[in-house]
C-alpha cells in the first residue's frame, strides 16, 4: 500500500508491505521493518529489535491516528492542490484537529489571500496554520487567541470579495 500522508506538516510517501516477517514501513525512502501482529480490530502488538509495543490505528474521516507506547502519530491525507487548507467550504475556515488559537492573524473586515495563513493552531505539540481556502473579506471570526477549539470548530467566514465594474 502506498499513500501520501501529511505528518509533522510534511508532505511524505509512506509505504506499507508485507513480507514473511512481519512489515516494511518506507518513509520517503527511509526503510524500516517490524514484526507486527493485528490482536484485535485495529489493536496490534509491534515488535522491533526484540522491544514489544502495543499500537492502536483509528481511521478518524481523511486522518489516520496511530497510537504507539503512549505516543500519537496523525497521519492526514492531503487534499489534491490545498495541501496545508482547512475548510469545510469555500466561505467557512475549520479547525482540522481540537487545540487551542494560539494566534489570530486576521481581523473581521480584512482581505485575505488564497493560501493566506489567518490563524494558527496548537495542537498536539505542534502548530498548525490555518490558511485561507479562497480571497475574500473576512465577515466574522467566531474565536479570540487562547480559546480551545473542538475538531472542524467554524474558526471564521469569508465573503466573496465585490466583482469590480
Amino acid at each position: 500500500m502506498k499513500n501520501e500522508y501529511i505528518l509533522e506538516g510534511k508532505l511524505r510517501r509512506v509505504a506499507l508491505e508485507k513480507t514473511r516477517d512481519g512489515i516494511q514501513i518506507t518513509v520517503d525512502g527511509n526503510i524500516r521493518s517490524v514484526h507486527c501482529e493485528e490482536i484485535d480490530s485495529g489493536h496490534f502488538v509491534i515488535e522491533k529489535d526484540g522491544v514489544k509495543y502495543r499500537a492502536v490505528v483509528r481511521e478518524m474521516g481523511d486522518r489516520t491516528h496511530v497510537w504507539v507506547n503512549g505516543q500519537t502519530v496523525v497521519l492526514e491525507r492531503p487534499k489534491s492542490e490545498a495541501v496545508g487548507i482547512v475548510g469545510s467550504s469555500d466561505s467557512h475556515l475549520t479547525a482540522p484537529m481540537p487545540g487551542t488559537l494560539s494566534k489570530l492573524l486576521v481581523t473581521e473586515g480584512q482581505i485575505v489571500e488564497p493560501k493566506q495563513t489567518v490563524a494558527i493552531l496548537e495542537a498536539m505539540k505542534m502548530e498548525h496554520n490555518l490558511r485561507a481556502p479562497r480571497a475574500g473579506k473576512v465577515a466574522k471570526v467566531f474565536f479570540k487567541e487562547g480559546d480551545v477549539l473542538e475538531a472542524d470548530a467554524t474558526v471564521l467566514d469569508l465573503e466573496p470579495l465585490a466583482e469590480e465594474d
